[in-house]
């Protein structure tokens, strides 16, 4: 029986962004496996393409998980100063839940 799992592109993590849909709850996005690495979740955070996202979890090729928030937080402030780019309001409010202080567009 073929796996459940995607796999993942040349060993690289799969990663899921839960988000707050309000009074709809809560949900993990849905990604094309091919784009959810790292550098396309960092992407559509600046992008604003996850909705008030709450965690980001990276599945490992060994069928391992971890919490990635924190480090994912931090690259998306990074990625979008380097560019020049104001974050999403719910993107600024992840950034800020993860690393603890007020982050500014």
């Amino acid at each position: 029986m073929p796996s459940l799992v995607p796999e993942p592109r040349r060993g690289a993590d799969l990663h899921f962004v839960l988000c707050d849909f309000g009074k709809l709850g809560q949900a993990y996005m849905e990604t094309d496996p091919h784009e959810a690495d790292r550098d396309a979740i960092v992407s559509g955070l600046i992008s604003g393409q996850f909705t008030r996202p709450l965690k980001i979890i990276a599945l490992q090729p060994d069928g391992t998980w971890r919490d990635v928030s924190t480090e994912i937080a931090w690259s998306a402030m990074k990625a979008a100063a380097v560019g020049g780019t104001s974050l999403p309001e719910g993107t600024l409010d992840f950034v800020a839940a993860q690393i603890g202080q007020p982050v500014t567009a």
